[in-house]
């Protein structure tokens, strides 16, 4: 029996990546403390940065990516995509694809880091802290792939010590996330239960793809 992976996914992850991008880069943290607290700081929010003039670079740039892209594209954002391979023509949402080999030249100039690799053996810690030491001071990680591509000593010291700014994860090496593990208590990071995908609309969407496939055998 062939095993079915969907590709549907994109449509509701993309929207997971967008809330995580949009709590950092409109500080909602701070809206939600500002509220509990009832202060009024707009003066806090002169740092707010808009996606269009942002740089995000999307690592494991296939469909999922490709899909994720097309959301980023729509608000501005230029859209730098990175996979073992590159061939053929680039979707209108990609401005630039590169190999993985060139990822740690081209992590200083992107303001957005999108980790979207598969949890394979060949992944396992391919993410160090060589990386994360390349990323742009300020600058946001995004983990939907898989929790396996970095260990989370690198992460913390580069969230604690620079140069993330933070980070949203949605997937972690461990699941669930032990309620010892420190990533609870970060204040720069956002965690959601790997649950990018989840949406009252899944199966309506997966019974679509699934459907869609038949028709094509």
């Amino acid at each position: 029996m062939k095993t079915f992976y969907g590709s549907f996914h994109g449509r509701i992850m993309r929207e997971s990546l967008l809330s995580m991008m949009l709590y950092f880069n409109r500080r909602i943290g701070t809206s939600l403390e500002d509220q509990k607290r009832r202060t009024w700081g707009r003066n806090d929010y002169s740092s707010c940065v808009a996606l269009f003039s942002q740089h995000v670079l999307i690592v494991g740039c296939g469909a999922l990516g490709r899909s994720m892209a097309e959301l980023l594209k729509a608000f501005g954002a230029r859209v730098t995509g990175v996979r073992r391979t590159v061939s053929g023509e680039l979707p209108a949402c990609i401005d630039r694809m590169i190999t993985f080999d060139r990822l740690e030249q081209e992590l200083p100039r992107a303001d957005h880091v999108v980790l979207l690799l598969p949890g394979e053996r060949e992944t396992d810690g391919i993410f160090t802290g060589r990386h994360f030491a390349a990323m742009k001071p300020g600058s946001f990680l995004y983990n939907l792939g898989r929790g396996n591509c970095y260990r989370e000593e690198d992460l913390l010291a580069a969230l604690n010590h620079g140069p993330l700014a933070g980070a949203g994860l949605d997937v972690f090496a461990d699941e669930p996330l032990p309620s010892s593990s420190p990533l609870w208590e970060q204040h720069n990071v956002l965690v959601t239960p790997h649950a990018s995908a989840v949406s009252r609309e899944y199966i309506e969407l997966f019974i679509c793809e699934w459907l869609e496939r038949l028709r094509g055998l």
